[in-house]
């Protein structure tokens, strides 16, 4: 009967060691499974947060191109109102000239160029807008870019 006691003692054991074994390995499955669902979750996340960094980096050039397209309107459109402005008071001091001389409908020939060449640029910027470059009261022009041409 001791026999039987021993072999009944030598089985719980062997079934406590595969019990623990078996739970065991149970929990080390569990643990290697939520480990590559959290290695799947952070290179996804990575990602989303490259291509979000991505997105952010395109808007940032484009809200700088854009306001460097602003300035540049800015200049462009104040150059425009100087060079009107210029060219107004060169007209009305060309019309100075010969006040008199209308009285009669005379209009001095410097006066009639001048005021083709006024009429020509209006319908060039009316027609181009003001990218299309600006001419200037001396007979120059003013580039889309903003420099002389």
């Amino acid at each position: 009967m001791k026999w039987i006691a021993g072999v009944v003692v030598v089985l719980a054991v062997l079934l406590g060691i595969g019990a623990g074994y078996g739970l065991g390995q149970r929990a080390g499955f569990a643990q290697g499974k939520q480990a590559g669902k959290d290695s799947v979750t952070a290179a996804s996340s990575t990602n989303v947060v490259n291509q979000l960094n991505t997105v952010l980096r395109g808007t940032n050039d484009l809200v700088a191109r854009s306001n460097a397209a602003s300035s540049q309107l800015s200049r462009l459109l104040a150059e425009a109102g100087r060079i009107n402005s210029q060219s107004t008071e060169e007209l009305r001091n060309a019309l100075k000239k010969t006040a008199g001389d209308r009285l009669g409908c005379r209009y001095d020939d410097d006066v009639m160029r001048r005021l083709e060449a006024s009429r020509i640029r209006a319908a060039t910027a009316a027609t181009s807008g003001t990218a299309a470059g600006v001419a200037r009261g001396n007979g120059g022009a003013v580039s889309g870019a903003g420099g002389a041409e």
